[in-house]
């Protein structure tokens, strides 16, 4: 039977709110929030009241990205996170593997209930601009993460998705390592090669900040605390302790 689905509702805004911070999403992404056939609902509900704009790429895929009209219902609700609106003349098609790759990383972990806020770069950057009044200088990470244990911590979570040379993962580090504000950073990693890549980095670099490990898709399927960690000499820790 097909519900008619009549107004926005949490998981909508759900929606919404990772195309206004991560710029856009795909059907697959919807289908994290949603069944399938509720993912095809939800996405003709919110183009019927052009509250997104569709992006069509080669082999008949599509991205969904809000529109001025979403933008300001999204507004209207405070669940603006970012101060610009994302626009499809904008797209660079290099960033869509790396941006799609971490909405899926971000769906598992907020299931985490240690994770309290799961903030994007896109966020992360509005929420220093908003406190300080400048432009954040440092090194971004590709999200900021929340933990909530006896205090709550702040790591930061980068996604790498292509072997690069390890003066590359050295220099990422390097500059990591000004991030005073990071209790530690997580490394998801495409696979083995690249995560032993950004081990041997942390190793030849010296630094004392925290680094830890794993597979994206472990992430992608477990979320973090499920998901096997391993520090610079991969030796298997714990991430909530």
């Amino acid at each position: 039977m097909d519900i008619k689905i009549k107004k926005l509702n949490n998981k909508l805004l759900k929606a919404m709110q990772i195309m206004a911070e991560h710029n856009y999403m795909s059907f697959n992404e919807v289908c994290l929030i949603v069944s399938e056939p509720q993912a095809v609902r939800y996405l003709r509900f919110l183009r019927d009241r052009d509250f997104t704009e569709i992006i069509e790429l080669p082999l008949n895929r599509r991205l969904h990205c809000l529109s001025s009209l979403g933008w300001a219902a999204l507004q209207n609700k405070n669940l603006l996170r970012v101060g610009k609106r994302f626009l499809p003349s904008s797209l660079r098609t290099s960033y869509i593997s790396h941006t799609l790759e971490t909405i899926q990383a971000r769906l598992a972990i907020e299931k985490d209930k240690e994770v309290s806020d799961f903030l994007p770069e896109k966020t992360a950057r509005h929420y220093f601009w908003q406190k300080y009044g400048e432009v954040f200088r440092g090194k971004s990470c590709d999200a900021e993460i929340f933990i909530q244990l006896k205090r709550k911590y702040k790591v930061g979570f980068e996604v790498q998705l292509s072997k690069k040379s390890g003066e590359t993962y050295e220099s990422y580090v390097r500059k990591l390592e000004q991030r005073t504000d990071l209790d530690r950073v997580l490394w998801a990693c495409k696979n083995e090669l690249i995560k032993k890549g950004l081990q041997q980095a942390v190793l030849n670099t010296g630094t004392l900040q925290g680094h830890i490990f794993s597979l994206l898709n472990d992430i992608k399927e477990s979320g973090l605390k499920k998901t096997s960690w391993y520090d610079k000499n991969n030796k298997k820790v714990e991430i909530f302790k």
